[in-house]
Protein backbone atom coordinates (compact mmCIF):
# COMPACT_ATOMS: atom_id res chain seq x y z
CA UNK A 1 0.00 0.00 0.00
CA UNK A 2 1.46 3.51 -1.05
CA UNK A 3 1.12 6.22 2.05
CA UNK A 4 0.01 8.77 2.34
CA UNK A 5 -3.34 8.64 0.76
CA UNK A 6 -4.13 12.54 -0.05
CA UNK A 7 -7.78 14.26 -1.48
CA UNK A 8 -8.96 17.54 -1.38
CA UNK A 9 -12.19 18.98 -1.52
CA UNK A 10 -13.47 22.53 -2.28
CA UNK A 11 -15.64 24.54 -0.23
CA UNK A 12 -19.04 22.71 -1.00
CA UNK A 13 -17.30 19.15 0.38
CA UNK A 14 -16.99 18.07 -4.36
CA UNK A 15 -13.91 15.91 -4.52
CA UNK A 16 -11.28 18.27 -6.57
CA UNK A 17 -8.01 15.84 -6.27
CA UNK A 18 -7.48 12.76 -5.51
CA UNK A 19 -3.61 11.61 -6.01
CA UNK A 20 -2.19 8.05 -6.77
CA UNK A 21 -2.50 6.60 -3.66
CA UNK A 22 -5.92 7.13 -3.28
CA UNK A 23 -6.44 5.10 -6.44
CA UNK A 24 -4.18 2.53 -5.00
CA UNK A 25 -5.78 1.97 -1.90
CA UNK A 26 -9.11 1.90 -3.60
CA UNK A 27 -7.90 -1.08 -5.82
CA UNK A 28 -6.68 -2.69 -3.44
CA UNK A 29 -10.07 -2.60 -1.31
CA UNK A 30 -11.92 -3.89 -4.44
CA UNK A 31 -13.83 -0.24 -4.66
CA UNK A 32 -13.58 0.42 -8.32
CA UNK A 33 -16.21 2.81 -7.54
CA UNK A 34 -13.48 4.57 -5.62
CA UNK A 35 -11.51 5.54 -8.43
CA UNK A 36 -10.38 9.24 -9.13
CA UNK A 37 -12.30 8.86 -12.70
CA UNK A 38 -15.23 7.85 -10.20
CA UNK A 39 -15.25 10.15 -7.45
CA UNK A 40 -13.53 13.62 -8.61
CA UNK A 41 -17.06 16.01 -9.05
CA UNK A 42 -18.91 14.48 -6.61
CA UNK A 43 -19.57 15.05 -2.92
CA UNK A 44 -17.36 13.69 -0.41
CA UNK A 45 -20.46 13.36 2.07
CA UNK A 46 -22.23 10.85 -1.10
CA UNK A 47 -19.91 8.29 0.01
CA UNK A 48 -20.06 8.47 3.70
CA UNK A 49 -23.12 6.16 4.39
CA UNK A 50 -24.09 7.02 8.14
CA UNK A 51 -25.65 10.26 8.50
CA UNK A 52 -24.38 10.62 11.87
CA UNK A 53 -21.03 10.26 10.33
CA UNK A 54 -21.80 13.06 7.76
CA UNK A 55 -22.71 15.63 10.22
CA UNK A 56 -19.67 14.27 12.71
CA UNK A 57 -17.34 15.25 9.41
CA UNK A 58 -19.40 18.45 8.80
CA UNK A 59 -18.53 19.77 12.14
CA UNK A 60 -15.16 18.73 11.63
CA UNK A 61 -14.60 20.68 8.37
CA UNK A 62 -16.40 23.86 9.34
CA UNK A 63 -13.95 23.97 12.56
CA UNK A 64 -10.93 23.40 10.64
CA UNK A 65 -12.35 26.34 8.15
CA UNK A 66 -13.22 28.76 10.91
CA UNK A 67 -10.01 27.83 13.12
CA UNK A 68 -7.94 28.04 10.38
CA UNK A 69 -6.01 25.25 11.32
CA UNK A 70 -5.44 21.80 10.77
CA UNK A 71 -7.00 18.83 12.86
CA UNK A 72 -5.76 15.04 13.18
CA UNK A 73 -8.23 12.48 13.74
CA UNK A 74 -7.11 8.76 14.18
CA UNK A 75 -9.44 6.19 12.54
CA UNK A 76 -9.88 2.47 11.59
CA UNK A 77 -10.48 1.38 7.93
CA UNK A 78 -9.82 -2.59 7.89
CA UNK A 79 -9.92 -4.49 5.36
CA UNK A 80 -11.12 -8.56 5.22
CA UNK A 81 -7.32 -9.27 5.94
CA UNK A 82 -5.64 -6.63 7.31
CA UNK A 83 -6.34 -3.97 10.95
CA UNK A 84 -5.42 -0.31 10.22
CA UNK A 85 -5.36 2.24 12.66
CA UNK A 86 -4.49 5.17 10.07
CA UNK A 87 -4.22 8.76 11.11
CA UNK A 88 -6.28 11.69 9.07
CA UNK A 89 -4.89 15.45 8.86
CA UNK A 90 -7.43 17.77 7.87
CA UNK A 91 -5.89 20.93 6.50
CA UNK A 92 -7.55 23.90 5.33
CA UNK A 93 -5.93 25.08 2.13
CA UNK A 94 -6.35 28.58 0.67
CA UNK A 95 -8.98 28.35 -1.40
CA UNK A 96 -11.13 27.93 1.25
CA UNK A 97 -11.29 24.11 0.62
CA UNK A 98 -9.47 21.48 2.52
CA UNK A 99 -6.50 18.64 1.95
CA UNK A 100 -7.05 15.35 3.83
CA UNK A 101 -3.87 13.82 4.25
CA UNK A 102 -4.05 9.90 5.71
CA UNK A 103 -0.95 7.99 6.82
CA UNK A 104 -1.01 4.76 8.65
CA UNK A 105 -0.41 4.45 12.57
CA UNK A 106 -0.56 0.88 12.65
CA UNK A 107 -1.32 -1.71 9.63
CA UNK A 108 -1.36 -5.87 10.70
CA UNK A 109 -2.23 -8.65 9.19
CA UNK A 110 -5.26 -11.37 10.63
CA UNK A 111 -6.90 -14.30 9.23
CA UNK A 112 -9.84 -13.10 7.32
CA UNK A 113 -13.08 -11.79 8.45
CA UNK A 114 -14.99 -12.89 5.82
CA UNK A 115 -18.01 -9.79 7.36
CA UNK A 116 -15.61 -7.68 5.42
CA UNK A 117 -15.40 -8.96 2.20
CA UNK A 118 -17.66 -6.81 0.00
CA UNK A 119 -17.53 -9.35 -2.95
CA UNK A 120 -19.36 -12.32 -1.11
CA UNK A 121 -23.16 -12.58 -0.96
CA UNK A 122 -24.81 -10.47 1.70
CA UNK A 123 -28.74 -10.26 3.01
CA UNK A 124 -30.19 -7.45 3.46
CA UNK A 125 -30.34 -7.57 6.74
CA UNK A 126 -27.72 -4.74 8.63
CA UNK A 127 -25.49 -4.53 11.27
CA UNK A 128 -23.67 -1.28 12.69
CA UNK A 129 -20.28 -1.29 13.11
CA UNK A 130 -18.13 2.03 14.79
CA UNK A 131 -16.14 3.85 12.28
CA UNK A 132 -13.34 4.33 14.28
CA UNK A 133 -12.94 1.09 16.80
CA UNK A 134 -14.82 -1.44 14.52
CA UNK A 135 -16.63 -2.25 17.79
CA UNK A 136 -20.69 -4.19 16.20
CA UNK A 137 -23.32 -2.91 17.79
CA UNK A 138 -25.25 -6.01 19.47
CA UNK A 139 -28.32 -4.45 21.03
CA UNK A 140 -28.99 -0.64 21.57
CA UNK A 141 -26.74 1.21 23.16
CA UNK A 142 -24.26 -2.02 23.54
CA UNK A 143 -21.58 -2.44 21.29
CA UNK A 144 -18.61 -5.15 21.10
CA UNK A 145 -15.37 -5.47 19.59
CA UNK A 146 -15.15 -7.16 15.99
CA UNK A 147 -14.48 -10.57 16.78
CA UNK A 148 -16.64 -10.95 19.69
CA UNK A 149 -20.09 -9.72 18.30
CA UNK A 150 -19.35 -12.14 15.19
CA UNK A 151 -19.80 -14.39 17.70
CA UNK A 152 -22.13 -13.11 20.11
CA UNK A 153 -24.41 -12.43 16.79
CA UNK A 154 -23.01 -16.09 14.69
CA UNK A 155 -23.35 -13.91 12.08
CA UNK A 156 -21.22 -16.71 10.42
CA UNK A 157 -23.98 -19.47 11.47
CA UNK A 158 -26.77 -17.79 8.62
CA UNK A 159 -26.38 -18.66 4.92
CA UNK A 160 -25.55 -14.93 3.85
CA UNK A 161 -23.84 -12.23 5.59
CA UNK A 162 -25.49 -9.12 6.65
CA UNK A 163 -24.21 -5.83 5.49
CA UNK A 164 -22.31 -3.17 7.06
CA UNK A 165 -23.53 0.12 7.65
CA UNK A 166 -21.45 2.56 9.67
CA UNK A 167 -21.73 4.86 12.54
CA UNK A 168 -20.33 5.82 15.74
CA UNK A 169 -20.44 4.22 18.96
CA UNK A 170 -20.98 6.08 22.25
CA UNK A 171 -17.34 5.64 23.64
CA UNK A 172 -16.01 6.77 20.24
CA UNK A 173 -18.13 9.80 19.69
CA UNK A 174 -17.68 10.84 23.20
CA UNK A 175 -13.99 10.92 22.90
CA UNK A 176 -14.15 12.13 19.38
CA UNK A 177 -16.01 15.37 20.97
CA UNK A 178 -14.29 15.88 24.06
CA UNK A 179 -10.21 15.07 22.37
CA UNK A 180 -10.61 14.55 18.41
CA UNK A 181 -11.51 17.96 17.58
CA UNK A 182 -8.04 19.43 18.92
CA UNK A 183 -5.55 20.42 16.19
Amino acid sequence: MDYPVIYEVDRDGVITHVNDAWNHFARENDSPNLIADEVIGSKLADHISSIELRHLFQAVYERARIEETFITLPFRCDSPDTERLLEMRITPLQTDGLQFTINPISLSTREPIHLLNMNLDHSHGLISMCSWCKSIQVKENQWEELSAAIKDLGIFETSELPRITHGICKPCGEKFLREGLTA
